[in-house]
């Protein structure tokens, strides 16, 4: 959607679905879209994301709620790579102990250190990422949205634009319902 100007006897704002205005043909997703019947103000619709925001910071247990309704069985990553990390450590001390007894010669089992040692090396950076992207915690979430409520009565508005960008994904509205997909669930 975008904010557009509408005039009906008066300027007003709305956001409109690029379905509805046609302004952007890469944006229109579908010929026969209903939001065209119920068309938030930016004010209103702005309105009720500040107000979802400022919520997060007073009242964990809401804040908890949505991070369980959103929380789906998620494999841990992390602990996948670490498991696997130290079963290769394993692996690769046993090819050197083989060695040291005598047990093998360098020739045998240098093919099977060097893929052991590219697969350590691929998962420690799979862990670098995984770990980048770890989703914020509670505190961390209302630390934002106090910090938010801060930049609002600053009219500090790059900030306020930089927390939202970090606590939102995308906002999905249909006719009258409103979805906020959060960064953190």
């Amino acid at each position: 959607m975008q904010p557009r100007t509408i005039s009906q006897g008066y300027p007003l704002r709305r956001y409109v679905c690029y379905s509805v205005s046609r302004t952007s043909k890469a944006m229109i997703k579908s010929d026969h879209c209903t939001n065209r019947l119920h068309p938030y103000t930016q004010e209103e619709l702005d309105n009720i994301i500040i107000n979802e925001i400022k919520k997060l910071a007073v009242d964990q247990k809401y804040l908890k709620s949505i991070i369980q309704e959103d929380a789906a069985p998620v494999l841990n990553e992390s602990e996948l790579c670490q498991d696997r990390l130290t079963e290769l450590d394993k692996q690769t001390d046993k090819l050197l102990n083989l060695y040291q007894i005598g047990a093998v010669d360098l020739p045998q089992i240098q093919d099977r250190l060097t893929a052991l040692k590219q697969e350590r090396n691929s998962l420690l950076q799979t862990l670098d990422k995984v770990s980048a992207e770890m989703p914020l915690n509670v505190q961390q979430v209302q630390n934002y949205a106090a910090a938010f409520q801060e930049a609002l009565e600053n009219e500090d508005y790059d900030q306020i634009n930089n927390i939202i960008r970090l606590l939102i994904d995308k906002i999905v509205v249909l006719n009258e319902n409103i979805e906020i997909h959060w960064t953190f669930c």
